[in-house]
């Protein structure tokens, strides 16, 4: 099923426009959409640090990483521009979501935007998502304070390559 949603979101009494999107609208952007497959590639090769990445590279993640699992993209933009984005996995029969991939513009950032765009899809998904969790580098301070803001708690270290990392979760009672 085809899911792409427009709407707008109201973050410190400012407007923005969001489209929330699955792998077939992913598909649908690529075909359709150059602008904004453009912006949402140049967003994710600046967040990766990746000058080389293709936005193909999200679908080929998915099927690799996390195929059993469900998956919309989350994407905050203004006049042209990605204010803020994340990935979110989720898996309705395990009651469990997984945050990646989020981000939002360094110009933006310590508005309260990621913050409130983790608590949107967590009021989003909570009917059916008891467990959500992430992942944050242990040295991304400022990141690490917004997922506790949400309620996100630290659970244990985790080291991947030559990164340690933050697993952190979020119980919805």
């Amino acid at each position: 099923m085809d899911l792409i949603k427009n709407s707008t979101i109201i973050i410190n009494n400012k407007k923005y426009k969001y489209k929330i999107f699955d792998t077939d609208g992913l598909i649908d952007i690529i075909r359709h959409n150059k602008k904004l497959c453009g912006i949402f590639e140049d967003t994710i090769k600046i967040f990766r640090n990746e000058p080389n990445f293709e936005i193909f590279n999200l679908i080929k993640e998915y099927i690799t990483y996390r195929p059993d699992s469900e998956l919309v993209y989350f994407i905050i933009y203004k006049k042209g521009e990605i204010v803020s984005m994340l990935r979110f996995y989720y898996y309705i029969k395990k009651s469990y979501g997984y945050f990646n991939t989020v981000y939002t513009n360094p110009k933006l950032r310590g508005l309260g935007i990621c913050q409130n765009m983790v608590k949107f899809i967590v009021e989003s998904s909570k009917k059916y998502i008891k467990k959500y969790e992430l992942e944050v580098t242990e040295i991304n301070i400022p990141a690490i304070k917004c997922y506790e803001k949400v309620g996100f708690k630290y659970v244990r270290k985790v080291n991947f390559s030559q990164s340690s990392y933050n697993l952190m979760r979020l119980i919805i009672k």
